[in-house]
């Protein structure tokens, strides 16, 4: 279906994170997120967060391996016909050029083709000039620029070159997000809404919040907030990406208010008990200080690697600066990161999470080290789980390397 090809055709250096804008690509998303039974339920919330997310601040991201582009067989077939079809024509040519001249007495260096007459004229040149003049005409109307002639067949000189259809893009994963502003200062905060794997422990949805997290520094976003399903997996995945619950929220007062009570904040149940979740956040650049000015390092470092300037912010009324769009500053055609930045953002997003994970399985004082040899013991650790999850061609989830290349 729309999920594309098999999983055996994946290229890192091809792999994208980015908005969905077509039809075709909310359509992914949606059949991503239904795939998972969690989701089913709240198909219709689902539904109109995708196709519909302006009216409700949300924004969906997918992890996309786009189309490959690559010749027909039927094209390469007719470019080979094409040259071997050229040097048939220009020999013919040849041939005829040569034969006119030895019948019209014209000297070595007259043009035939080109309907040249050199010293001669009148009717002894007609013919030359006539068999050149069609030869000239055709090869202008038919063969184009540096084409061939001969009996009003004509092959254009080298290879046709024609754009060559794309093939089908290949989805991963998809996340939905609900935009917020601050209510008493400049910049935005984030809740995840849905997010959704095409297969789980393959490291396509660490790949696809480390592309989103560096898209969200550019929207002068600075929390990111979530709910996640008390099924063992999900609090596991998302524990080892820096998310936690928090006695102190990194969010003001006014915006934990929930949305039935006029708030932002949109809490989630359990569907079976009807309690509510509770509620993990993560701070994904500097303090509310960077947030206020909207010109932080780490969110111009985002900018500049997603090859995006932010414009300049206006000021209204009051100084009170105003954005271009209300819950965004980049377009859906240019949120978006791929190559390089994405490598870079997911190598140091797994190296967070191993560290994390060897935080989580080192004991105190591992049995025979004390105090700063247990120290040194933890810190090879971490190291040596680094070095696997960064290897450039693979990708690693749960302490399980997969090659992806």
């Amino acid at each position: 279906g729309c999920l594309g090809p098999a999983l055996t055709q994946i290229s890192l250096e091809h792999l994208e994170v980015k908005e969905v804008e077509s039809t075709a690509e909310k359509d992914a998303a949606y059949s991503l997120h239904l795939s998972k039974n969690t989701f089913y339920e709240e198909r219709g919330l689902v539904e109109f967060r995708i196709y519909s997310g302006e009216l409700c601040q949300c924004r969906t991201w997918v992890l996309v391996q786009p189309g490959m582009a690559s010749p027909t067989p039927g094209l390469a077939r007719f470019n080979g016909l094409s040259g071997g079809l050229n040097s048939l024509v220009g020999g013919l040519n040849a041939l005829t050029g040569a034969a006119l001249a030895d019948a019209s007495g014209l000297g070595a260096g007259t043009s035939v083709a080109g309907g040249s007459s050199g010293s001669r004229g009148g009717a002894a040149a007609a013919p030359g000039g006539a068999v050149g003049g069609r030869a000239r005409a055709s090869g202008g109307r038919r063969g184009g620029r540096g084409g061939w002639s001969c009996r009003g067949v004509s092959v254009a000189h080298g290879p046709v070159t024609r754009k060559s259809a794309a093939g089908p893009s290949t989805y991963f994963a998809a996340v939905t997000v609900r935009i917020n502003n601050y209510k008493n200062r400049q910049g935005r905060w984030a809740q995840i809404l849905n997010m959704s794997t095409r297969r789980e422990r393959h490291g396509f949805g660490t790949m696809l919040i480390a592309g989103l997290e560096e898209l969200l520094k550019v929207e002068d976003i600075d929390v990111v907030v979530l709910y996640p399903a008390e099924n063992g997996r999900a609090p596991q995945f998302w524990a080892s990406l820096g998310f936690g619950a928090h006695e102190v929220s990194f969010l003001p007062d006014e915006e934990l208010v929930p949305h039935d009570q006029g708030g932002p904040l949109l809490p989630e149940f359990d569907t079976g008990s009807l309690i509510v979740l509770p509620r993990w956040e993560k701070r994904i650049t500097g303090g509310p200080q960077g947030a206020l000015d909207g010109d932080s390092a780490a969110s111009a470092a985002a900018a500049a690697a997603a090859g995006y300037t932010r414009p300049v912010a206006k000021r209204g009324r009051g100084g009170r600066r105003r954005t271009a769009a209300s819950h965004r500053t980049l377009p859906p055609s240019k949120s978006r990161v791929s190559g390089e930045p994405l490598l870079r953002a997911h190598e140091a997003l797994m190296g967070s999470r191993a560290r994390h994970k060897a935080r989580q399985h080192a004991p105190a004082h591992p049995q025979g080290l004390t105090g700063s040899a247990a120290a040194r013991r933890t810190a090879t650790v971490v190291g040596e789980a680094s070095e696997v999850a960064l290897a450039p061609s693979q990708l690693c989830v749960g302490g399980v390397v997969h090659e992806v290349g």
